[in-house]
């Protein structure tokens, strides 16, 4: 919640949530060394999608968040095709 509301008090466009798949697996990763542990993890992520959701989060991939970003900024003026196609990060 803390990182979302800072976020959001900065206005920023995007919070990313990452997690290796190995950390949802009893021993996979040092913090989940139990079924018991992997059980908790499960429930707070259950709250914190729940939370989110609850605040309007809405999920999306990079490359969508990519595209919306661009081309706001394409129609605000700020950066033209050619820039993105410079830069050589996004496909135009």
């Amino acid at each position: 919640k803390a990182v979302y509301k800072t976020a959001r008090g900065l206005q920023l466009p995007v919070v990313e949530m990452m997690f290796h798949s190995s950390e949802l697996m009893p021993k996979g990763s040092p913090h989940n060394p139990t079924a018991e542990a992997v059980d908790r993890l499960y429930r707070r992520l259950d709250q914190t999608f729940a939370y989110l959701a609850d605040q309007g989060v809405e999920g999306v991939t990079l490359s969508a968040f990519a595209d919306t970003m661009r081309r706001q900024a394409t129609e605000d003026g700020r950066w033209s095709d050619s820039y993105w196609r410079r830069l050589g990060r996004i496909r135009v």
